[in-house]
């Protein structure tokens, strides 16, 4: 659909019976590849960034067990 194309009688009917409208394809290959490499990083980074969290939280836990006169 063109930029300056009003909306068809039957897109416009189209919209309101099912709350959206078929625009087509909006992204290249290209611009879909780059998000979904983006997504696969923020997701690894948080990933590892968790384990870390988890990981020193165990230790720390651990430690503290262990040693419970060095709380105080």
């Amino acid at each position: 659909m063109d930029k300056g194309t009003k909306l068809k009688q039957e897109d416009y009917q189209f919209f309101q019976r099912n709350g959206y409208l078929s625009l087509g394809r909006i992204l290249t290959d290209e611009e879909l590849d780059f998000i979904f490499i983006s997504m696969i990083r923020i997701a690894l980074r948080n990933k590892i960034f968790g384990l870390i969290a988890l990981i020193t939280k165990q230790l720390i836990t651990m430690f503290w067990s262990a040693r419970p006169s060095s709380i105080a």
